[in-house]
């Protein structure tokens, strides 16, 4: 497992979430330092912490994992997911229609 990718990955979507490492740490109980730990790559959380920085961060394991899934197509289901989940409830429904359509005809 590439650990030091893991923490890039965690380091990037808690940027996007506006978080400094102090905030995340604050909301999943650990130190700074363990942040800054695991973003370099220095240290691995347990499952515990691991899935705390994912609530916190409202993301899913596969956006992190994506290097060690044997199904890396999971990582980009999310990323759209995730893009459509921030869309207005019309164009939402819109892009829902669509693939509803485009599914049923496979």
């Amino acid at each position: 497992m590439n650990e030091r990718m893991i923490g890039k990955r965690i380091q990037k979507y808690r940027e996007a979430a506006g978080l400094s490492q102090e905030q995340l740490a604050e909301i999943i109980g650990v130190s700074t330092n363990f942040i800054s730990c695991i973003e370099r790559g220095a240290r691995q959380p347990s499952l515990d912490n691991f899935i705390k920085i994912l609530n916190a961060l409202k993301i899913s394991s596969d956006l992190i994992l994506a290097d060690v899934l044997e199904n890396p197509q999971k990582e980009q289901t999310s990323t759209y997911l995730g893009r459509i989940e921030e869309l207005p409830p019309k164009d939402r429904q819109r892009i829902l229609a669509v693939l509803e359509t485009m599914l049923s005809e496979c």
